[in-house]
């Protein structure tokens, strides 16, 4: 979300306020309320705005200037042709929708309007729904901002952080992504694993996921299939996929699987040996064992020292996108 109204922001869902979304400035909801993130007809608007600022801006007006012309997609000339009562049955390249369209006098670009902003129907921004649940002091709502500001020591202050305000109110901590919502309304149970960890994604889907990548590349049917009709190199691929031409068989989603728990139990033992750590207790010196035998229930798994070693030294660098064929490319070559 953006702090002020309007932008690209995306517009959320309604969200039915409780005791732990409120603040101690005055709240303007009560707790059963349901507060809405978009500007309605009946609003007063932007709290910041004076009340002519309000009426001014309440809806998009023109400014009679306009943005340099860009060429339409090839979705907005289907779309155009298809109004004009063009048949488009399949498919067409670029070259044909342009010829198209220039021979039914459609414009091939577009140059939008430059508008002023209004804010009925435009998300509210952070600044609007943190005052309406009383989060933030009104008499200085100027000094609030998306991200926590730094003093001139570089030390954050998060209580004039929007960002970090609604992210400890409760219907935004239990907010579910998407992708949960959708596998939980199908009946399903989403578990999210950690980010940046793809080594303990799932049932080792990263590995099976690297070794496709690993014989899209080095492959000669599959390399060969690039070069040929679109939809028999698809179906190649799909074929690979869903384990239809051989080459995923279940001995290597096993052994996927069986990699991905590995690391799931080296990344338990480094917890359990840390929260000793801070527990006061004595180690016993492991750093000399070769391996570590863990009962995984009926499975024994033997947890060898420089796999726990390679995952300490993975958490300490910088996060970022990590693939398991670039993380651990010697194991997937021997699937």
């Amino acid at each position: 979300m953006n702090k002020n109204f309007g932008g690209k922001q995306q517009k959320l869902h309604s969200s039915v306020i409780t005791a732990k979304c409120l603040g101690p400035y005055s709240p303007k909801l009560l707790p059963g309320d349901v507060q809405t993130f978009t500007f309605e007809e009946g609003d007063e608007g932007p709290f910041y705005l004076d009340q002519r600022m309000r009426e001014a801006k309440k809806y998009d007006s023109s400014t009679g200037k306009y943005r340099k012309a860009k060429p339409l997609t090839n979705s907005e000339l289907t779309e155009k042709l298809i109004a004009k009562g063009i048949n488009i049955r399949t498919k067409k390249k670029r070259i044909e929708l342009v010829e198209l369209a220039a021979h039914h006098g459609i414009s091939l670009a577009h140059a939008p309007e430059n508008l002023q902003e209004g804010w009925i129907g435009k998300a509210k921004g952070m600044l609007q729904i943190a005052w309406e649940r009383g989060l933030i002091n009104p008499t200085k709502w100027s000094e609030y901002q998306v991200n926590a500001p730094c003093d001139a020591f570089g030390a954050e202050d998060k209580s004039l952080s929007l960002r970090d305000i609604l992210a400890s109110c409760e219907d935004f901590e239990n907010e579910q992504s998407q992708l949960e919502w959708v596998i939980t309304e199908l009946g399903g149970c989403c578990q999210m694993s950690p980010k940046y960890h793809p080594e303990i994604a799932g049932e080792g889907i990263e590995y099976l996921w690297g070794y496709i990548k690993k014989l899209y590349r080095t492959d000669w049917s599959i390399r060969e299939a690039r070069y040929q009709k679109e939809a028999d190199f698809l179906r190649l691929i799909g074929d690979i996929m869903n384990g239809n031409d051989g080459r995923i068989t279940v001995k290597v989603v096993r052994k996927s699987a069986r990699r991905a728990r590995d690391y799931q139990i080296a990344y338990s033992l480094i917890q359990k040996k840390q929260e000793q750590q801070e527990k006061g207790k004595k180690q016993e010196d492991q750093e000399t064992d070769d391996e570590y035998d863990i009962v995984w229930g009926a499975e024994q798994i033997s947890i060898t020292h420089a796999l726990i070693e390679k995952v300490i030294k993975q958490i300490r660098k910088k996060k970022t996108h990590r693939s398991p064929r670039d993380l651990d490319c010697a194991f997937i070559n021997t699937l």
